[in-house]
């Protein structure tokens, strides 16, 4: 027979405190002081950055509506703001640019909440997932901080690049790149668990009370281990860590200690940097995961320019190779009647070749290999015999190598 369970995910819901609408004072005591900290921590980004990024937003409406010289009028102004905010700060790198706070607060007991846990998992066991997923839901006791930063190393890069693109009339690359550099901005997520946070503060006030108040003080203790084992019981840590058995072994021996001598100074100053340094790291954004995400954009970057560079250099080569080949083609052709440099004027000609338009002496170079009036602008071809037998043999290729080498002439 299959166990049936008359309790639906709403009665679940009775099962949890129902004061939880109400919450404590001394817990929003402790989130006011979390935000304020935080508050006093976050640092505003420079005038310039976010004058800059108010003028890239504007750049990308104004690409979106075909507003080309608007677009670039706005990312001129900003890789300018950008230029100097950097040169101000060269050290800059993941700046942040803004923060948001919720606060998600649980006031059930750890046994309510044990309750809750083992109600899911029996739905879970008939597959009643969506009901299991109500039940665990409101299991959140934290305070979740997000930090949206700008990679100062990448989206300057970015705007100056988009603002090429656009200037050799490349809209659609300029939007991609855009697009990419907005990408690149790093989104951390922090969460602090709340009954860390009210052990931690459960603790202080331990430390701070008169050597005479044991049993308040024993009472305050156990108040703060009952919220360790909650933020074990919600997960927020394991009592299998170091650090939590440290804290749980530590909080005993204070116990033990205000019972006897009550010489726990040292054990208080102990307890309290062990609970700040497990409150810290629950609460240290993921900070190494913004440095890889910008680490990886970096390589992908560099990978793209070895890879342009490769190419660079291959047309570099060929760009070297045809100018060499059109010196060596120049010389046993034309430096007879033209001279090395370009500048001799043979009889019938009315200037030096030096230095003219590569395209117009190649069209009239194989004008006179061609014996054609349709190609280019000049008509003497056919009054020289010299210049017919001097090109026939020339490829297109060539008298473009020739063309191209004589421009260069001065």
């Amino acid at each position: 027979m299959k166990k049936t369970l008359l309790l639906s995910a709403l009665t679940c819901g009775l099962l949890l405190s129902t004061t939880s609408i109400q919450a404590k004072s001394d817990t929003k005591t402790l989130v006011q002081h979390q935000v304020s900290e935080n508050k006093k921590a976050f640092r505003q980004a420079p005038k310039e950055i976010l004058d800059a990024l108010q003028e890239t937003s504007l750049a990308m409406q104004n690409l979106q509506h075909h507003k080309i010289d608007e677009a670039k009028k706005y990312l001129n102004q900003a890789t300018d703001n950008f230029n100097k905010a950097l040169k101000d700060n060269p050290d800059l790198d993941i700046l942040p640019l803004d923060e948001s706070i919720e606060v998600y607060e649980n006031l059930s007991s750890t046994e309510e909440i044990n309750r809750a846990l083992r109600l899911a998992q029996e739905y879970i066991a008939i597959y009643k997932l969506n009901d299991a997923r109500a039940i665990l839901a409101p299991l959140k006791d934290e305070m979740d901080i997000k930090t949206i930063s700008i990679p100062m190393k990448l989206f300057p890069i970015a705007t100056q690049n988009a603002l090429d693109a656009l200037n050799k009339g490349k809209t659609k690359e300029a939007m991609q790149i855009m697009a990419e550099g907005y990408n690149t901005f790093v989104i951390e997520e922090a969460v602090i668990p709340l009954p860390l946070l009210a052990a931690q503060e459960l603790i202080v006030e331990a430390s701070t009370l008169d050597k005479s108040k044991k049993e308040e003080a024993t009472k305050l203790l156990d108040a703060a281990k009952k919220e360790l084992e909650k933020a074990t019981v919600l997960g927020y840590t394991n009592s299998k860590t170091p650090e939590y058995k440290a804290l749980s072994d530590a909080i005993d021996v204070v116990k033990k200690e205000i019972k006897g001598k009550n010489i726990v100074e040292k054990l208080y100053d102990d307890l309290k940097n062990t609970f700040a340094s497990l409150v810290h790291k629950s609460k240290t954004a993921k900070h190494n995961k913004a440095e890889a995400k910008v680490n990886a954009y970096e390589k992908k970057e560099a990978s793209k320019a070895v890879k342009d560079t490769k190419n660079f250099e291959t047309e570099a080569k060929k760009d070297v190779l045809s100018s060499l080949e059109g010196a060596r083609l120049y010389r046993q052709n034309c430096a007879i009647c033209h001279g090395i440099d370009g500048k001799t004027v043979p009889t019938g000609a009315t200037s030096p070749l030096a230095g003219r338009n590569a395209t117009k002496l190649a069209l009239t170079i194989r004008a006179y290999r061609d014996q054609d009036d349709s190609i280019g602008t000049y008509t003497m071809h056919k009054s020289s015999e010299m210049m017919k037998e001097e090109t026939i043999r020339l490829s297109d290729r060539q008298i473009g190598a020739i063309a191209e080498y004589i421009s260069t002439l001065k």
